[in-house]
């Protein structure tokens, strides 16, 4: 067996029960949680160059359009975020190690930063309303790690929680966030600027409420 083989082996059968445990469904490399309104995902993805992986953590919210939450990959959500140790700021990768000690070392690191930073994140982030009933247009403007779930830019940003607030029965909020989004878009951002407008129609003519 490859290093590569001996991780995934360990995967399965340490990292997987430990995220079981914690009341996830799946195998093999992504595994989905369903509270209510949100989806959470955890995708392990290896590098393109081989040698190591990076474990993905993300969030959906089920009355979005398109969102299965059987089938939802992290790359569909709204919301995401690499799993990273706490003196790293936005990207970590687990060496494969060397198929012994190395490799379980690596592993036992990888369930010890899910544990201190992952649970955290799908506890603050993973709950509907939750947070996203008090984010602002300020926090938008100052983004910070602690306030924002990541894993999009401001214009992302603005049309998601507009849709979020539509949800919620707040128009009147949600038009706020895309009245922002409409003033941070640059020209050549045209496919979301006409999803922006197109919302502001439908609430303009009552239908988003």
């Amino acid at each position: 067996m490859t290093s590569s083989d001996i991780f995934f082996e360990l995967v399965k059968t340490q990292f997987a029960p430990l995220l079981r445990a914690d009341g996830f469904r799946g195998s093999g490399r992504t595994f989905r949680r369903q509270r209510d309104k949100c989806v959470h995902i955890v995708n392990l993805q290896t590098s393109t160059s081989g040698g190591r992986c990076a474990v993905n953590l993300a969030v959906a919210f089920t009355f979005m359009d398109g969102i299965d939450a059987d089938k939802v990959n992290q790359e569909d959500c709204e919301f995401r975020r690499r799993l990273c140790p706490a003196s790293v700021q936005s990207d970590y990768w687990w060496d494969f190690g060397d198929g012994t000690t190395a490799t379980q070392k690596s592993i036992s690191h990888m369930m010890e930063t899910y544990k201190q930073n992952g649970i955290p994140f799908f506890t603050r982030f993973g709950e509907f309303p939750g947070v996203y009933a008090d984010i602002s247009i300020e926090d938008l403007k100052s983004p910070s790690m602690d306030k924002l779930p990541g894993g999009t830019t401001n214009i992302g940003y603005a049309l998601a929680f507009a849709r979020i607030c539509l949800h919620l029965q707040q128009p009147a909020r949600a038009k706020e966030f895309l009245l922002y989004g409409l003033e941070v878009c640059g020209p050549m951002a045209t496919g979301i600027r006409g999803k922006i407008k197109q919302l502001m129609k439908e609430i303009e003519s009552g239908k988003g409420e």
